[in-house]
């Protein structure tokens, strides 16, 4: 799915039982600078074989940066990732925690 949105923004995601078939498969939630290849964006997601992974480029054309953990990668996960001016912020939980 994709929405334009301008400002603070905060987006929540459930990833249900998904049948990830390679190890570098991605599900999850990005804000993108623009839809220019090698854009700055942001992204919380669930990956293939990894866990989750918060992967960033900070300015057009640099270098991404990738921050995992593999000992999380299960079947199912709530994800959010807030955007309050110039700052994300990303959280996770899964369906069996409690609130």
């Amino acid at each position: 799915m994709f929405v334009e949105a301008s400002g603070d923004a905060t987006f929540t995601a459930l990833i249900e039982g998904r049948d990830a078939t390679e190890a570098w498969a991605k599900e999850g939630i990005m804000f993108c600078g623009s839809l220019d290849d090698y854009s700055s964006y942001y992204s919380l997601l669930l990956t293939g074989d990894s866990g989750l992974s918060n992967q960033i480029r900070n300015c057009n054309s640099c270098t991404n940066l990738y921050y995992g953990d593999s000992s999380t990668n299960p079947d199912s996960v709530w994800l959010r990732v807030i955007k309050k001016g110039n700052v994300f912020s990303s959280f996770y939980r899964l369906p069996s925690e409690s609130v």
